[in-house]
């Protein structure tokens, strides 16, 4: 794999927790599998160029990783948590992932493509579902160095409408992965063993048997 790509991709938990609270939720992820949270921080309205029927804001139930490989991790940790698992991106790509599509907002020629496209179509919330892969950025910040990539949840129209009810219907959704997914679990030094410990318990419920056949990364060791 290239210095600038990786097999895995990352997810990574906690910010704005404590790390009993971070060790929690990788732990929860361990056991249940990815939880699909409703994303209603972005909007498409500020895409100058978008068709004014898609300048929207919507809620978009999502899972975020990034395709940053482990060693150049270090900056983006700092910024959404020093707890983390890396899956395969064989994995990732079986159930549907994409990276993301990164558009400045006064894109040449996006807008006025997809309305060409659209002109005739009459029911646009597939496309609208399909417009969560598409981040607008400011200049000032270097989204795309992010290399993120998303799971998207599928949504209906009237939920895409209703914010309330959308995140209501969402809660509980998973995305379920086995421990051969698992490439990397990254924790700081102190909980390594504690959540080693906690991991092959979880395994043994799950499994039988108390094997960790992945990488057990301490936080502190990534190059900063």
């Amino acid at each position: 794999m290239a210095a600038y790509g990786s097999d895995c991709l990352f997810h990574f938990t906690g910010r704005d927790k404590t790390p009993e609270e971070c060790c929690g939720i990788l732990l929860s992820i361990i056991r249940n599998g990815l939880k699909f949270n409703c994303n209603d921080k972005e909007s498409l309205e500020y895409i100058e160029t978008l068709p004014e029927e898609f300048r929207i804001k919507f809620v978009t139930p999502i899972i975020c990783l990034t395709e940053i490989p482990l060693g150049y991790i270090y900056p983006q940790m700092q910024n959404y948590g020093r707890f983390g698992i890396g899956l395969s991106k064989e994995w990732a790509l079986k159930n549907h992932a994409q990276p993301v599509i990164y558009l400045d907002r006064t894109c040449l020629g996006f807008g006025e493509g997809l309305r060409i496209l659209l002109k005739d179509i009459k029911d646009k919330t597939k496309v609208q579902n399909a417009l969560g892969y598409i981040v607008p950025f400011f200049r000032e910040f270097e989204f795309h160095e992010e290399r993120e990539w998303r799971f998207i949840e599928a949504l209906s129209g009237s939920e895409i409408k209703d914010r309330e009810s959308n995140s209501r219907t969402h809660a509980g959704k998973y995305l379920n992965f086995e421990r051969a997914d698992i490439k990397y679990i990254i924790v700081p030094e102190q909980y390594l063993n504690n959540v080693r410990d906690k991991i092959e318990d979880i395994f043994f419920e799950k499994y039988g048997d108390r094997v960790i056949s992945f990488e057990m990364v301490a936080y502190e060791n990534i190059s900063n």
